[in-house]
């Protein structure tokens, strides 16, 4: 190799690699007993995940599980068959063949060196014919990932990179060696060409670490610059959490101001606007009454049965379907939609046992932690947001 020819490759990641053809081919290569424990059940399981993966991983337009490459059928075999092989040897199974005797001679074709039985080849998923077709399936997948994987690394050859010290290295032996012939056969033009072009290379290299240097350069530049702004925004964080503080103690003290301005509003003897509201009601007639009767108190099962005797109650008319599905739906919806509120006294703050049940009693008046509601009330403000969700509220 030249001084020039060096120079070429020296900008890329390693040195270029000596040509060969995509397929290994070992026509009549000798065959031999397979040393592989082909019928070792954990190497048959290792080889089925392994087929399995490529097959999923490539794209199999098939269905194909675990279990179908274990005990394939011979659709499924040929299927899988000419999958692997037409993405090394496109023109398989064209026709021009028996299916048994292409997958033989392909077999050998890329070099495999172990018999494939066409007796075999016929019977595909029997358990001792299988494991051997199986291992030369797995050496196929071996061989086209190879491939596969050896394809784009020359690729990767192909792109332009920097210079490998590895490569520069193996270049200035080659270069020592060139230069010494040149030196011992007294030929000056050649060793002059010689150092011409290791200065050359080396040029070249310096001129990819200054390149390398000043990118390194900018990009410190610009975190050194992203450092100082963090720097100047830290100090005003004292600031900031100080600010926040006092924002937070604020707005604790509104709430408890709201607290108390709704305790006021919303009680009615504390408050002028509820108890100046606080009128009789008019009177209803009767027939818009429906009267509720007690029970006579007998749990008996004749007592459950309506007494024809008793004359039925009018039903009102506004309890009637059409007209209480409209009365619901005009105090929901619409511009007349009504605040439960206006209608119904607030909520109550307490619950007086001794009232209801017009008797005292200790227990009626201890609290434990079940009685205990402090922390489950509904605050005023989930009473706002309600008004203001539901629309009571401007």
């Amino acid at each position: 190799s030249s001084p020039a020819s060096a120079r070429k490759v020296l900008c890329r990641k390693s040195m270029a690699p000596m040509e060969r053809s995509s397929v290994s081919i070992a026509y009549g290569a000798h065959s031999r007993v397979d040393p592989r424990p082909v019928s070792d059940k954990a190497f048959v399981t290792e080889s089925v995940k392994t087929v399995h993966h490529y097959l999923i991983k490539k794209g199999y337009p098939h269905p194909v599980t675990q279990k179908t490459i274990f005990r394939p059928s011979t659709r499924d075999f040929n299927n899988i068959m000419e999958f692997l092989m037409r993405r090394i040897l496109p023109a398989f199974n064209n026709g021009s063949m028996e299916f048994e005797d292409e997958v033989v001679t392909s077999f050998k074709f890329l070099g495999y060196g172990f018999p494939i039985s066409k007796t075999g080849l016929a019977s595909v998923g029997v358990p001792h014919t299988w494991p051997p077709i199986l291992s030369a399936i797995t050496w196929l997948v071996g061989l086209l990932e190879y491939e596969e994987k050896a394809q784009a690394s020359k690729e990767q050859d192909n792109e332009p990179e920097a210079i490998d010290e590895l490569a520069l290295e193996k270049f200035f032996f080659e270069y020592l060696g060139h230069a010494y012939f040149a030196y011992m056969t007294q030929d000056r033009e050649e060793l002059d060409s010689l150092k011409t072009g290791l200065r050359s290379v080396f040029d070249e290299k310096i001129e990819c670490i200054s390149s390398i240097a000043e990118v390194n350069a900018d990009i410190n530049m610009a975190l050194e610059d992203e450092v100082k702004e963090i720097e100047s925004k830290s100090n005003t964080l004292p600031e900031a959490c100080e600010k926040l503080e006092n924002l937070l103690t604020k707005l604790s003290q509104a709430h408890q101001d709201l607290d108390r301005d709704a305790s006021v509003v919303l009680t009615p003897s504390k408050s002028p606007l509820l108890r100046s509201c606080k009128k009789a009601t008019p009177g209803k007639s009767p027939m818009d009454n429906y009267d509720i009767s007690d029970r006579d108190g007998s749990d008996s099962d004749e007592s459950d049965s309506e007494d024809e005797t008793v004359p039925r109650k009018r039903v009102p008319e506004w309890s009637r379907h059409a007209n209480l599905s409209a009365a619901i739906e005009k105090q929901y919806s619409g511009k007349d939609i009504i605040d439960p509120d206006s209608i119904f006294p607030p909520e109550v703050q307490t619950c007086n046992l001794q009232d209801i049940f017009q008797q005292k009693k200790v227990k009626y008046t201890r609290r434990t932690s079940s009685g205990n509601w402090t922390q489950d009330k509904i605050t005023t403000m989930e009473k706002l947001v309600y008004k203001r969700n539901m629309g009571f509220s401007k």
